[in-house]
């Protein structure tokens, strides 16, 4: 991948991934992922006001929750669920809280405290207990 990084390469479906895990964990994986996603999703609100610490975030645009993506991490050879890079934050930041430093568009940077706002967390621990999580990986290898 010379050149520019997208995470669309890293998708369960691409040919290199289903070389990489092989094709029944691949499945598993992706399945897993958008179980969460669809729940860390559907936590989501869109409204003006802003959700209070400890809730999931708001959803002022549908951008949060229209590019929550799942897709392979090869570094650690794990899973990622959760916002690619978002305006104003990444997801550790909104899901942990912390400091992040914005720049507007004069070029004029200033510091930004987040409180923490879980969701995807979260959206885990339910499928976990739901047991889907495990469910999906039931007969993968045949």
């Amino acid at each position: 991948m010379p050149g520019s990084f997208t995470v669309k390469n890293l998708f369960f479906d691409r040919k290199a991934i289903i070389d990489a895990l092989g094709r029944a964990r691949a499945q598993a994986m992706a399945k897993a992922g958008a179980f969460v996603r669809t729940r860390g999703r559907s936590k989501l609100r869109r409204r003006k006001a802003s959700s209070q610490p400890g809730q999931p975030p708001s959803s002022h645009t549908d951008d949060l929750k229209n590019k929550t993506y799942f897709s392979y991490d090869p570094a650690t050879r794990s899973e990622v669920i959760g916002p690619e890079k978002y305006k104003k934050g990444v997801a550790d930041v909104i899901e942990k809280g912390g400091t992040e430093t914005l720049t507007d568009k004069h070029g004029k940077t200033r510091a930004a405290t987040y409180k923490p706002r879980p969701w995807m967390g979260p959206a885990l621990a339910e499928e976990v207990q739901a047991g889907t999580i495990p469910s999906v990986w039931h007969n993968s290898i045949k």
